[in-house]
C-alpha cells in the first residue's frame, strides 16, 4: 500500500490548535508529514519545536502555501486552522486537487457559509476528492457503550452533553456544536436529519454559561456502512427499521479558558464523563465508580482519514459528504436562532 504524504496548515498549538496531534496520529497511522504551513517565523520556529518536542517529528515549516505546494508531492492536507479562515483554505486545496481532514465546523463566521459549505462540498465530490471533517466524538461510542451495555441497541429518546469551550456566544456554537450534532446523527443514522424548535438560555452578558434545547428529527434509514463509518464498526446500534421519533436534545456549554475541559455525554439520561489522566493523558468514561478506557477519539478519526487515503478510488464517500451538510444545515438554524433570526 501506497504512503500518502500530508502537510498540515495550522502547524501550532497555541489555543485550542491541533497540529501537533494530527500530525502525530497522522505518522502512526502510516502516514507521511513532510510540511507545515505557519503564520510568521516566530509561529513557524514555535511549531517546529512542538512537533520535535510533543511527537518527535521533523518536517519542513513554510510561510507561503503555493511555495510548499511547489515543492511538496502532497496527497491531502489538514486544515487545522481557526473555523473562519477554513473557506479560504478549502478553495486553496480544491484548486490544487487534494484531499482534505478539515477540522469542524467546516465553515463558519460567513453570512453565506451554508450555501458556501454546500458548494464546496459538491465541487470535492465532483472532482474525486475526499473531504473529511474532524468530528471526532462519535468515536467514543464504543466506549460509551462498554460503560453502558443495557442502552447498547436501545431506541434513543433523549440525549444531552455538556462541553467547555475556550469561545464564548457565536463562536461557542461554531466550535462546540459539531460534536453533540455528529453524535446524534451516529446514534440515529439517517437519510434526512434537522432540528426544529431550538431555545438558548443565558445568564451572562458574554453567554459564557449557554444552554440549549431543541428537537432532533430523522427520517430515512441510512445504509449500514453510512452508520458504520459515522461511529465506527461496533459504535452504535444500527436500527433495523428507521426510528423516526423526536429526540429531546439538551447540551450546556461552559466557557473554560484552560485545559483539560469538562466533557459529558448522555444517551436517554444515562451520563458518562470523560475523565484525563494528567501523568499521561490516558483518557476513560465514568460513571459513578465505574471506569472505562477510552482510546483517543482523535487518533481513530485520523486512522480513518488515512485509511481512506490509502483505499483505491473513488475515495469520495456520499455518506461522509450527507453527514457533512446535515451539520451545515442545522449549524446555520442554530447559529441564525442564537442572532434571533427567525429559522
Amino acid at each position: 500500500m501506497r504512503v500518502p504524504r500530508v502537510g498540515i496548515i495550522g502547524a501550532r498549538r497555541a489555543r485550542q490548535g491541533l497540529g501537533p496531534f494530527v500530525a502525530r496520529w497522522l505518522t502512526a497511522a502510516g502516514a507521511q508529514v513532510p510540511c507545515f504551513l505557519a503564520t510568521s517565523e516566530a509561529s513557524l520556529a514555535a511549531a517546529a519545536e512542538q512537533w520535535k518536542a510533543g511527537a518527535g517529528l521533523r518536517a519542513r515549516g513554510y510561510l507561503d502555501a503555493d511555495a510548499m505546494l511547489s515543492e511538496q508531492a502532497l496527497d491531502a492536507v489538514a486544515i487545522l486552522t481557526p473555523s473562519p479562515s477554513h473557506r479560504a483554505w478549502l478553495e486553496w486545496a480544491l484548486a490544487a486537487g487534494l484531499d482534505v481532514l478539515c477540522d469542524k465546523p467546516l465553515v463558519w463566521g460567513a453570512p453565506n457559509d451554508l450555501a458556501a459549505g454546500h458548494a464546496l462540498v459538491a465541487d470535492f465530490a465532483a472532482r474525486g476528492l475526499l473531504l473529511m471533517e474532524n468530528c471526532q466524538w462519535p468515536e467514543t461510542l464504543p466506549a460509551f457503550f462498554a460503560l453502558h451495555p443495557a442502552l447498547r441497541g436501545a431506541p434513543l429518546r433523549r440525549f444531552a452533553m455538556r462541553l467547555a469551550p475556550a469561545s464564548t456566544g457565536s463562536a461557542a456554537i461554531g466550535d462546540a456544536l459539531s460534536h453533540p450534532l455528529s453524535l446524534l446523527q451516529a446514534l440515529r443514522p439517517a437519510a434526512r436529519a434537522w432540528i426544529e424548535e431550538p431555545r438558548f438560555s443565558t445568564r451572562d452578558a458574554d453567554a459564557s454559561q449557554l444552554a440549549l434545547a431543541f428537537r432532533w428529527h430523522t427520517a430515512g434509514a441510512a445504509t449500514v456502512a453510512g452508520a458504520s463509518a459515522a461511529g465506527g464498526a461496533s459504535a452504535a446500534p444500527l436500527p433495523a427499521v428507521a426510528d423516526e421519533s423526536p429526540v429531546e436534545v439538551m447540551v450546556e456549554l461552559s466557557t473554560s479558558p484552560g485545559q483539560p475541559r469538562e466533557a459529558s455525554l448522555a444517551v436517554n439520561g444515562f451520563w458518562a464523563h470523560r475523565l484525563i489522566r494528567t501523568s499521561d493523558y490516558a483518557l476513560f468514561f465514568a460513571s459513578g465508580a465505574r471506569l472505562v478506557d477510552l482510546p483517543d477519539p482523535l487518533q481513530l478519526r485520523v486512522q480513518r482519514f488515512v485509511a481512506a487515503l490509502r483505499a483505491d478510488r473513488p475515495r469520495v464517500s456520499v455518506d461522509e459528504n450527507l453527514r457533512i451538510l446535515q451539520r451545515l444545515q442545522a449549524l446555520d438554524l442554530l447559529g441564525r436562532s442564537f442572532s434571533g433570526q427567525t429559522p
